[in-house]
């Protein structure tokens, strides 16, 4: 991943380059653990997109636990898992041969 507070804050409407700075390892978390093979350019626009809805939506980083409990992911609600979706991680099935 390639992108920077300065550039998420260019590319989410309204979102301030401090408000960037604590959003960007929240979301660059959020992508590698669900897509870590994704690239860089899909990985930066995917986290630009799950920063923009948490932007949009006002959710303060300590209410996604809450939200997660009630079902509703950041994450899928940005669309950022759709774009990912090609290099999502995926558990092998039980019993499953190498």
């Amino acid at each position: 991943m390639t992108l920077t507070a300065a550039a998420l804050a260019g590319r989410v409407n309204g979102l301030k380059v401090e408000d960037a700075a604590r959003l960007l390892p929240v979301v660059s978390a959020l992508v590698e653990v669900e897509a870590p093979a994704a690239p860089p350019a899909v990985a930066d626009e995917a986290a630009v997109r799950c920063a923009g809805w948490l932007a949009q939506t006002n959710t303060t980083l300590g209410q996604m636990d809450a939200l997660r409990s009630h079902g509703v992911s950041a994450f899928r609600a940005s669309g950022a898992r759709a774009l990912v979706a090609p290099w999502v991680a995926r558990g092998a099935a039980v019993g499953s041969t190498p």
